[in-house]
Order: structure tokens, then C-alpha cells, then sequence
């Protein structure tokens, strides 16, 4: 977009790329001449600026030939595009659409799996400022579990605080922000959120030996088994005078966000990060239309269940990574149990059903005989 009244071709911005792929072709192969007015002023420097556009040239001339139909059906795109933004909030960022996008789209087709209270909660998110939404987002996908309110800086977001606040306020987020009892595992993740110096000054506070070469991890590991001894009730007080208010995405949302990601993308190494490959143009999708048949799960003990035997797999996993021979036994005992008590049937693989196999691969009884399958094969070469 240039700048019609500077002397000079100066750039003010870009059309979003869903309307210029289809703007384009009809200025470069069909000469048409497009011009914009710019129709109010943003209040943030980085909100999308709204735009109204003319076209100067007549699209038909009378003649009903083969490109002045491609002309017309690129038109017809570029309107369906200007329709749907204007059903969206006009500042939403790229990610915040995608993970509302991701939402609305399981809320859609599977809410049987989700009882009343989670549907209000997961519904509630896009009522939530904007702020609010794209910092909820932000957190989510990055890896924490805390971060310190302090370093929270992003340019899209006015007001961290006030949207801190509002996602504390409906249960998004949790905050450590006083010197209520913690967790050994949460008092160690906050200490990861200091620095080395920060470590240090603590440990002589407390009048600690404290080696200059220490290493980040051997400080949080002395000022731990002071913590878990007993011997240092003050700790957490000191971490909150150097981190100030922690905040972290709490975890009933993030379980019920990463059911909702599981059954949008219906495996676990998709996340997020695939909507930005599809963003970027780098992984590029057919145009279809989505017609669901048959449900996945059909109910939500079925989910929970594979949800609970996924989380077997990636402890046997871990365990298959450490050697962990103790732990591979108790993952096959867990898997064999819960196989036998499993009212479902395996489906035979030679099956001529197509539908049956896949969906078997979303059972839990599937996902335990892999399990055992994979202990059995560790265990048989141990004993070679």
C-alpha cells in the first residue's frame, strides 16, 4: 500500500495476503485499477488499519468469454474475504484467530465430550479482552510452567497487568504473588526463574556457602534442600522480593485447551505452530469441506480413557530413554490390567473396514497394546 500524496513511493503497509491473492491477478493479468481510502486512524500503531477499496475499471465488457469469468469468480473470492473480516474483530492477531478458530471448531463437532462447566469455560475465552486473549495464547504455547510478570513485554498487547487481572479473575491464570505454601516442584520452578546472580545473592542472605563457579542448577539444588529441609522458611519471601508476581497458565485450562488441541488435530505431535506453517505459506492444504460422519469418541469416558493411556505411553517412553527397568514393568502391569478390564474389542487389522481401523487407533485397548508390545520387545532384549 503506497502513499498517494508523498513525493516519493512511501510504503504504509500491506493487504492482508488472504485479499491479495486475489487482487493480484486481477491487476497484473486483467488490468484492473484498484484505489483505497483509508476510512479511520487505529488507536494502536499496530492494529490493522481499515481501508475501503474501489474498483476503477468495469469488470464485464459484454463479452461472456472464459477470462472474464476467471475475472468474475477472482472477484467474487476477494468479496467472500472482505465478508468474512468483517465478522472478526478487525485487530485480532494471526494466533489469537487460530487458537479461536481451534476452539469454536471442536466445540462444533465434538461437545459431547465435554460436560457443561467445561463447555461455559472454554466458551468464555472469546468473550475475554483482547488482551487478555492474546496473552492467555502467548503463555500457552510457550514453555514455563512460570514466568515473571516483569519480563512480560509484547508489542500487541497494551496492558499486561489489566490482562492479567481479568485472566486471573475467570481461572486462565494463577499468581504468585505471596508467600503462600508451594510445592517442592513449583518452588523449583520459580528458583529457574532467577539468574545466577539472583541465586547467589539468596544463598549469602541466608548466609549459605556459596562457590563462585556454581553452576544455575547447583544453586537451586543447595537452596532446595534448604527448603525441604526445614531450614529455610523465608525462601519463598526472597523470591518474590527479586521476581515480584509470578503468573503461570493454570492447569485446568491447560488440560481442557490440550483435549481441545488433541481432538482438532487428532494426534500429539500437532500443536499450534501448524496453523503458522499454513500462515508462512511454507505447508499448503486443499480447499475441502469437512463432513463428519462418525464421531471419534462417542462419549467422554471413552476420551478420558485414551487420554489416561496416552499418558502411559509417554511414561513408558521416558522410561524406555532411561533404561528404567522398574518402571517399564509397572507401565506393562498398568497396561495389561486396564486391557483386561476393557470392555472394547481390538480390531483386527486384516479388517476390510477401513473406518473400524482407523478408529480403533483412537481406543484406549489400542493404545495399551502398544505399550505392552513395546515393553515386551525391551524386556526380551535385556535378557539376550
Amino acid at each position: 500500500v503506497l502513499s498517494a500524496s508523498s513525493a516519493c513511493c512511501k510504503v504504509l503497509g500491506y493487504l492482508p495476503l488472504e485479499l491479495a491473492q486475489y487482487l493480484s491477478p486481477l491487476i497484473e493479468k486483467y488490468c484492473l485499477s484498484f484505489e483505497g481510502y483509508v476510512i479511520s486512524v487505529p488507536k494502536r500503531s499496530l492494529d490493522a488499519v481499515p481501508i475501503q477499496i474501489v474498483c476503477q475499471n468495469s469488470i464485464f465488457n459484454g463479452k461472456k468469454g472464459c477470462d472474464e469469468f476467471e475475472a468474475l469468480h477472482l472477484w467474487q473470492k476477494a468479496l467472500q474475504v472482505v465478508e468474512f473480516a468483517k465478522n472478526r474483530p478487525p485487530n485480532t492477531t494471526k494466533y489469537q484467530q487460530n487458537f479461536c478458530l481451534l476452539l469454536k471448531e471442536v466445540l462444533t463437532s465434538s461437545p459431547h465430550l465435554f460436560t457443561k462447566d467445561e463447555k461455559k469455560f472454554i466458551e468464555s475465552f472469546t468473550s475475554l479482552s483482547e488482551d487478555s486473549q492474546r496473552l492467555f495464547v502467548r503463555l500457552y504455547t510457550r514453555k514455563g510452567p512460570w514466568f515473571r510478570l516483569s519480563t512480560i513485554m509484547y508489542p500487541e498487547i497494551c496492558n499486561p497487568q489489566q490482562a492479567v487481572k481479568e485472566l486471573s479473575a475467570t481461572g486462565y491464570l494463577y499468581l504468585f504473588e505471596d508467600t503462600t505454601k508451594l510445592h517442592d516442584d513449583e518452588m523449583k520452578d520459580l528458583l529457574s526463574l532467577l539468574t545466577v546472580s539472583e541465586l547467589r545473592d539468596i544463598l549469602c542472605t541466608l548466609r549459605k556457602k556459596c562457590n563462585q563457579g556454581s553452576r544455575k542448577q547447583n544453586l537451586i539444588a543447595s537452596l532446595l534442600s534448604c527448603y525441604k529441609g526445614g531450614s529455610c522458611p523465608v525462601l519463598q519471601r526472597l523470591i518474590l522480593e527479586r521476581t515480584e508476581i509470578c503468573i503461570r497458565t493454570s492447569p485446568e485450562a491447560e488440560s481442557l485447551f490440550w483435549r481441545a488441541e488433541r481432538l482438532f488435530f487428532l494426534n500429539g505431535e500437532q500443536d499450534l505452530s501448524a496453523f503458522l506453517l499454513v500462515d508462512l505459506g511454507i505447508v499448503k492444504y486443499p480447499t475441502y469441506k469437512c463432513i463428519i460422519l462418525e464421531q471419534i469418541f462417542s462419549n467422554e469416558s471413552d476420551l478420558l480413557a485414551y487420554e489416561e493411556a496416552i499418558e502411559v505411553a509417554q511414561v513408558i517412553d521416558q522410561s524406555l530413554d532411561e533404561n528404567n527397568f522398574e518402571l517399564v514393568l509397572r507401565c506393562i502391569m498398568i497396561a495389561d490390567s486396564r486391557i483386561s478390564c476393557c470392555p472394547e474389542k481390538l480390531i483386527d487389522s486384516t479388517s476390510p473396514d477401513l473406518m473400524a481401523i482407523f478408529r480403533s487407533c483412537f481406543s484406549a485397548s489400542w493404545v495399551y497394546s502398544k505399550v505392552i508390545l513395546l515393553g515386551i520387545s525391551f524386556l526380551e532384549c535385556e535378557r539376550r
